[in-house]
C-alpha cells in the first residue's frame, strides 16, 4: 500500500490528517508533519525523513504538502533527493481522501499522483444555492 505522508505549516497537516480519519474512518500508513516556529530546517527534515520511513512499506510513498515554493515543500524536495517519492503540492481534503481510499487499487505512486491531481481540482467548486 502506497505510505502518505501530509506536509504544512504548522497543524495544518495534522488537522486535516483527522478530519480524513473522522470521514473515512482510522486509517494506516499515514503521517503528518508541519514546521513550527523555531524549527530549523534540519529539525525539521529530520522529522519528515522519520515519518516518510514509518509509512513507507516498499509500495511508495506520495507526500502532499501545503504550497509549493515553501519551507515545507522546499524540505520534502530535499528528501526526494534520497528517497523515491512523489510530491504533490496545493494539498485539499479532497486530495487526502483519494489518496487514502485509493491507494491500494493504483498501480503506483506515479499514478496515484495524476488522480491526486484530478481530485483537487474536482474538489474545487463554487457552492450554489441556486440564488
Amino acid at each position: 500500500m502506497i505510505g502518505v505522508v501530509v506536509i504544512s505549516h504548522g497543524k495544518l497537516s495534522y488537522e486535516m490528517v483527522n478530519s480524513a480519519k473522522m470521514i473515512l474512518g482510522d486509517t494506516e500508513q499515514i503521517e503528518w508533519e508541519g514546521i513550527m516556529p523555531g524549527d530549523t530546517p534540519d529539525q525539521f527534515l529530520s522529522r519528515i525523513r522519520e515519518a516518510v520511513k514509518r509509512v513507507n512499506t516498499g509500495d511508495g510513498v506520495i507526500a502532499l504538502v501545503d504550497l509549493y515554493g515553501g519551507t515545507p515543500g522546499n524540505a520534502v524536495a530535499r528528501l526526494a533527493q534520497e528517497i523515491d517519492m512523489k510530491i504533490v503540492t496545493g494539498v485539499n481534503l479532497p486530495m487526502l481522501i483519494y489518496a487514502v481510499s485509493e491507494r491500494e487499487s493504483v498501480g503506483s505512486a506515479e499514478e496515484m499522483a495524476r488522480g491526486l491531481l484530478e481530485a483537487g481540482i474536482k474538489g474545487i467548486r463554487e457552492f450554489s444555492l441556486g440564488i
